[in-house]
Formats: C-alpha cells, structure tokens, sequence
C-alpha cells in the first residue's frame, strides 16, 4: 500500500512540475447533509481526477475540518473521505458550508427546539 501512494504522490507531483493540468470535476456523497442539533463528526466523501485539489476548509464557525486523509484511487479518480465535526446547535436551525477542491459543500442543521417539526427543505 505504502507503495502504491508513494508511486500516486510521485505521478501527481510529476504532473505540477510540468505544468500538466487536469479539468476537475467532482462528487460528492451524499450530496449534502442534514444533521441532528447534537454535536457530532460528519463524513464527506470526495471524487475527483487525479491531480486534482481536494483541499477543504471551513466557511463557518461551527464546522471543523478533523481529518483530510486520502483512501486512494478507484478508475483513475481520487477517492478521499474528509470528517468534519459539527458544534451542537443551541438556537434555529443553520446551514453551514465547506469548501472541498474549490467547490461547496453544505449541512443543514437542526434547530435544537426539539417541540418543532422536523422539516426537510430541499435546495
């Protein structure tokens, strides 16, 4: 295993040095994520070509990134899983977003009035 990243890291760092570039398209799954009002860590898995970023970070206070570990390449694609916490929600339900490879990723969180109705808004 160790050989195989080390030959994938090798392949993309000679891709930079060239300047080669890869158009990138990704996936997300799921798409996104609605979420209890409990604090709790969250998974996002990444698909993109390889070479491409799969950088990640956080547009809001109550979303940390906690691991950014690559799995591995499937067909030639980048296969990444990236854990993000999420801080309990003490007030209205919130959406929140992070940025993984340039693009938007977004959570819906519950509000914590558990008298509420649980509604499911649709982008």
């Amino acid at each position: 295993m160790k050989i195989l990243l080390s030959l994938i890291f090798t392949f993309v760092l000679s891709l930079a040095a060239y300047g080669q570039t890869t158009e990138c398209t990704y996936t997300f799954a799921p798409p996104a994520q609605y979420v209890a009002a409990k604090s709790d860590t969250y998974g996002v898995n990444v698909r993109s070509q390889v070479g491409c970023s799969q950088t990640a970070q956080s547009n809001d206070s109550f979303l940390r990134i906690t691991n950014r570990g690559l799995a591995g390449t499937v067909d030639g694609q980048w296969i990444r899983s990236i854990l993000v916490a999420i801080e309990a929600n003490t007030g209205a339900a919130r959406t929140g977003t992070v940025t993984i490879g340039g693009q938007t990723y977004t959570f819906y969180q519950a509000s914590a009035d558990k008298s509420r109705k649980r509604v499911r808004i649709l982008p």
